[in-house]
């Protein structure tokens, strides 16, 4: 199977990465969490099902790299996106007036 955005950094994969940068920058780094729905194929009828996280950034990576196990980007599409996103979220904290006053 070819990817249909061969060459385009995931913006799924940036934007994941960005809200993982500013949780971390607002709440602390490496806080774990989990995540549970009810609408994931295999959580079934009248089921859940949970994932554990250590950190925001291993959600993010995650998230990123199920692009590419789905078909959509290849493997540096999503490490592209991940930089990005990092980026995007260090400029906006270092830039946000509201977070300096």
């Amino acid at each position: 199977m070819i990817p249909s955005s061969l060459s385009e950094a995931s913006a799924a994969a940036a934007a994941g990465a960005a809200a993982a940068a500013v949780l971390d920058a607002l709440i602390g780094p490496n806080l774990p969490f989990q995540h549970t729905s009810t609408t994931a194929p295999d959580a079934g009828p009248d089921a859940t099902v949970t994932r554990s996280y250590a950190s925001a950034d291993d959600a993010a990576r995650e998230n990123a790299f199920s692009r590419m196990l789905v078909g959509i980007h290849f493997r540096r599409a999503c490490t592209v996106g991940l930089q990005m996103g990092r980026d995007i979220a260090r400029y906006d904290l270092e830039n946000a007036p509201f977070l300096h006053d």
